[in-house]
């Protein structure tokens, strides 16, 4: 299913495992998930796609300027996702939507889904 906002930066849809084996090769990443609120509308929230370094285990960086100060109504729950193709050097990596919100009411949310291809340039 993936994690719920908070203020800190996360993967909040479950996020792809994909290999990087030469320095040419570009992955495309898309990943979605339903994000909503229940009773208290919410805002302030902020997604990106993202990476991680599994071997070590890294930080999670995002990927090019985002998406900002999406909102939603009380009683809604709706599909966000973004797209963006990463350079990345060789190792494994996670690869997904990621995002922060200092909203404590992004709390109608439910299933995702990231899709990874690693082609060459």
């Amino acid at each position: 299913m993936g994690a719920d906002p908070r203020a800190t930066l996360q993967f909040l849809a479950a996020p792809a495992t994909v290999s990087v084996t030469d320095p040419g090769q570009r992955v495309f990443v898309v990943s979605n998930k339903a994000l909503g609120a229940a009773a208290s509308p919410a805002d302030r929230l902020f997604l990106w796609i993202c990476s991680q370094e599994i071997e070590p285990l890294g930080d999670i960086h995002p990927t090019g300027t985002g998406v900002y100060a999406l909102r939603v109504p009380a009683n809604t729950s709706v599909s966000m996702g973004l797209s963006a193709v990463l350079s990345l050097p060789p190792g494994q990596y996670n690869v997904g939507l990621c995002g922060s919100s200092e909203s404590p009411f992004w709390t109608n949310n439910d299933y995702s889904y990231t899709s990874a291809v690693v082609a060459m340039e």
